[in-house]
């Protein structure tokens, strides 16, 4: 598909690094594991539907949710001591930088109308 679309990008090496954490967490956590991995994957294939639709306000905002309660799983994970201080601000850093890329998509694509 469009691997020069940016937001991609950013998303499957998110995922990549998701890989290597994900690994570390308790074997009782597996819910919250599987939550990360399935929400993740489930933005991943609403930026692909959202680009390829010309109604895109309805994916926006399910990307925006999903990446909403992401960033609420490493909350929880880091409270919990699943991940240490470093690896929960790169992952905040990660998903920051990915909602700022969503919020200028979701403001260009409503400017438009």
């Amino acid at each position: 598909m469009n691997e020069r679309f940016k937001l991609v990008i950013k998303m499957k090496n998110f995922i990549f690094y998701l890989d290597d954490i994900l690994i570390n967490y308790p074997k009782r956590e597996y819910i919250l594991k599987d939550a990360i991995m399935r929400d993740s994957l489930k933005v991943l294939e609403l930026i692909y539907e959202a680009n390829s639709s010309i109604d895109r306000n309805n994916y926006l905002d399910k990307i925006s949710s999903k990446l909403s309660m992401l960033d609420f799983y490493f909350e929880k994970s880091y409270r919990n001591k699943y991940i240490s201080k470093k690896v929960f601000d790169k992952v905040i850093f990660e998903l920051t930088t990915i909602m700022k890329m969503l919020y200028g998509w979701i403001k260009y694509d409503r400017s438009k109308v």
